[in-house]
């Protein structure tokens, strides 16, 4: 009898019927990213999108003045990373500042988790820089040909 009681008040207790709901860590939650890369002297535009399962295409333009896209899966621990980077820059609570002055500098703008922060190479914080930076690492390593 004494183990049907705790049966039935666990299930009281569990999300769902009556107990308070359980929110999903970050690192449980499926990671989906949107990154680009536009203007600069000689433009390059770069684009990255990263959906649930770590499933990555990168489309950047080539020599001929077209596009390349190149589809990849992401390393877990690579994911973990710009997790963590995005956490330490406060990415949730960041504003897109108002355009700067840098005609010849590079845009960058980034979606995670329904908010999205376009910020100019001149603007851009060290912490999303780094991120930036894992970012613009991860479409080198898949898109651009070594040479």
């Amino acid at each position: 009898m004494g183990l049907l009681a705790t049966a039935l008040a666990c299930l009281a207790m569990s999300p769902g019927c009556g107990g308070p709901a359980v929110e999903a860590s970050p690192s449980a939650t499926p990671f989906a990213l949107t990154y680009e890369r536009s203007g600069g002297l000689k433009a390059t535009p770069q684009k990255l999108t990263i959906g649930p399962g770590r499933h990555a295409i990168a489309t950047i333009a080539d020599t001929r003045g077209g596009t390349k896209t190149v589809r990849f899966q992401i390393p877990r621990k690579r994911v973990q990373n710009l997790r963590q980077g995005l956490a330490q820059a406060h990415f949730s609570q960041l504003e897109s500042p108002p355009p700067g002055n840098c005609a010849d500098c590079y845009l960058y703008s980034i979606s995670y988790r329904g908010h999205e922060v376009t910020v100019g190479q001149a603007d851009m914080s060290d912490r999303l820089d780094d991120v930036v930076t894992e970012l613009e690492t991860l479409i080198h390593a898949h898109a651009v040909p070594p040479g």
